[in-house]
């Protein structure tokens, strides 16, 4: 079955892209870098309650501070606004890894830190 994109769910997940990302993510906390916490989790962006879900949401292990991962296919409108408010209003002292490529190379596109006061 397909979701709304189009793109062909694979293992649960919302694209063959997400599904090479998780197993990317995956190798690393085996290797003790981070932990997997969880999938598509809200976030609320600004006051005005702008929803994002990122695909996941992990711990880094060493910093004990919780971070996000996107695998970006398909860049929906709303996409460009997540990207410019990340950095003023995501969770402080996070960042957003925005993976990109095809699901036989993943590649990580960009890291966006959210600023500090």
């Amino acid at each position: 079955m397909n979701n709304k994109c189009g793109a062909e769910r694979t293992n649960g997940f919302a694209s063959k892209l997400e599904a090479s990302v998780y197993q990317l993510l995956q190798l690393r906390q085996k290797a003790g870098e981070l932990e997997i916490i969880g999938t598509q989790h809200e976030l609320w962006l600004t006051e005005a309650r702008i929803v994002y879900k990122p695909d996941f949401t992990l711990r880094d292990v060493k910093l004990d501070v919780l971070w996000y991962c996107e695998a970006k296919g398909y860049e929906f409108p709303k996409w460009p606004i997540i990207k410019k408010l990340w950095p003023y209003y995501g969770p402080a002292g996070s960042w957003l890894e925005i993976w990109k490529g095809s699901y036989k190379n993943p590649v990580l596109t960009e890291v966006l830190k959210v600023r500090e006061c």
